[in-house]
């Protein structure tokens, strides 16, 4: 379906989510230490604090959608990065995204918009020339790999192998797979590895 509309012309959008306002009071206690009062939010640093956002996020998520008048076809979130595929012109997607960032004060909406790829969390996602979608890893690689002739244990050099190829696998398109492959050879070739 995604496919079907990125060849109708809709715009892939990367919406981000930020703070407007520092949600913590700092009050001075004594000399070595202090009280932080959460006055909204949740306490940066406790193991609770991601699923207690996750929590909010998804009912925000849900309910602002609902009162959307104009709706994303697509909407997946990671954090504060959100993937969305918008089938509307530009003029409805700013409404919309002032809609979101008007349902909370302490929240607010910007984007990032298409411009033949987009980048959301490890993946790039690109318009193929069919305007169909294709996704691959973002480039990460400093081409440098813990040489063969080095004194490791052998599975620690065989980490060195597996690990960028299990991810290739994992993030890249099959048009993109056989080239990420075929480069990721030639520099294990360069780091004393055999084929």
């Amino acid at each position: 379906m995604a496919d079907k509309l990125a060849k109708n012309g809709a715009t892939l959008h990367n919406i981000e989510i930020s703070s407007r306002a520092d949600s913590l009071k700092k009050t001075l206690e004594s000399q070595n230490s202090y009280e932080v009062q959460t006055t909204d939010g949740v306490a940066m640093g406790s193991p609770l604090s991601p699923v207690i956002v996750n929590f909010f996020m998804e009912d925000f998520e849900k309910k602002a959608i609902e009162q959307a008048t104009h709706k994303p076809v697509c909407w997946f979130r990671y954090v504060d990065d959100t993937f969305v595929i918008w089938p509307h012109d530009q003029e409805k997607l700013t409404e919309f995204l002032n809609h979101l960032s008007g349902l909370h004060n302490k929240l607010q909406f910007t984007r990032e918009k298409e411009e033949g790829h987009l980048p959301f969390l490890d993946i790039d996602i690109y318009r193929k020339m069919d305007g169909s979608l294709g996704h691959k890893g973002k480039p990460i690689h400093t081409n440098l790999y813990l040489h063969q002739n080095l004194h490791h244990h052998p599975a620690k050099k065989q980490s060195v192998l597996a690990s960028p190829i299990h991810r290739a696998k994992a993030l890249y398109d099959q048009d993109s797979l056989t080239q990420e492959l075929e480069f990721l050879t030639t520099i294990f070739k360069d780091s004393g590895y055999s084929p």
